[in-house]
């Protein structure tokens, strides 16, 4: 664990996502949680030693199963943005993890058993404040990334969690990705927030340089699916240009990272290209 300022605190030794603390007036706030059940014991004996009480909230930055998994274990009281609560209302109650396809982080932890989902207690749609103590948590959505994504922001501090919206070195998760939202709530990113010290939601905190890479990726992206698209492209074909742009997203040879771009990518082309095709809950 890492402290990042006064009473902030990150996790990156986990498998999946990082994790936040946020300890405020003797509450504490939590951002995602872990996949493993070992980590998240050790997840929750790490919280509990920062405050002597129990965790009181924890926010989902969106509906990820990476980032999803492991909050009923975590027995705390949840928050979403009311776009990632309507996902898991749509969900089955309990599911068992399917076969590898998707390339997240939960499909390469071992066998999790059954999945027992835990449905928000709040939503909210645009903008929540907590006011816990002087300092004010933001909880703020900006889609993109996912339907449901929000920022947590801390104005006082100049800190905020951004969740997927930027992933160095790393395929996007674009199942469900709007790819112009996200390059516009990037954009407010660089704009808004540029003195902020900007927590990535798979990373250690990231960079200017690196949000811009990301923007750019993402109009890469676009611009190949919409070329496709005016040709009519078939969506199996899609995946003819994926080791290319592979190559220019990670040096990592990576079968997980390629099925990741591979369904992500496809996904995204059969919902913004074929409407005709349902997009399905993608994590």
């Amino acid at each position: 664990m890492e402290q990042i300022t006064d009473g902030v605190y990150i996790e990156t030794g986990f498998a999946g996502v990082t994790l936040g603390a946020i300890v405020r007036d003797q509450h504490v706030l939590l951002i995602d949680a872990p996949i493993k059940p070992e980590d998240i014991r050790s997840w929750r004996t790490t919280i509990q030693n920062l405050s002597n009480h129990n965790p009181r909230l924890l926010v989902n930055l969106d509906g990820h199963i990476d980032r999803t998994v492991g909050v009923r274990a975590m027995d705390c009281i949840v928050i979403a943005q009311e776009r990632t609560t309507q996902i898991f209302r749509n969900r089955p109650t309990s599911i068992k993890p399917q076969e590898p396809e998707t390339g997240s982080a939960s499909e390469r932890c071992g066998n999790l058993g059954p999945i027992r989902w835990a449905l928000p207690e709040f939503s909210f749609s645009h903008q929540l404040n907590l006011t816990w103590g002087a300092s004010p948590i933001i909880l703020e959505h900006h889609p993109g990334s996912a339907p449901g994504a929000i920022w947590v922001i801390l104005p006082d501090d100049n800190l905020i969690f951004i969740g997927d919206a930027v992933i160095p070195n790393q395929p996007p998760f674009l199942a469900q990705a709007d790819l112009s939202a996200w390059q516009e709530s990037l954009i407010l990113l660089l704009d808004k927030y540029k003195n902020y010290t900007v927590i990535g939601g798979r990373t250690k905190p990231v960079s200017h340089e690196q949000i811009r890479w990301q923007m750019k990726l993402l109009q890469t992206i676009q611009k190949k699916l919409t070329s496709l698209a005016n040709k009519n492209t078939p969506p199996d074909a899609i995946e003819q240009f994926l080791p290319s742009l592979l190559n220019k997203i990670s040096s990592e040879e990576s079968t997980y990272y390629y099925k990741r771009l591979r369904f992500g990518i496809k996904r995204y082309y059969q919902y913004h290209h074929l409407p005709q095709i349902e997009s399905a809950d993608c994590g």
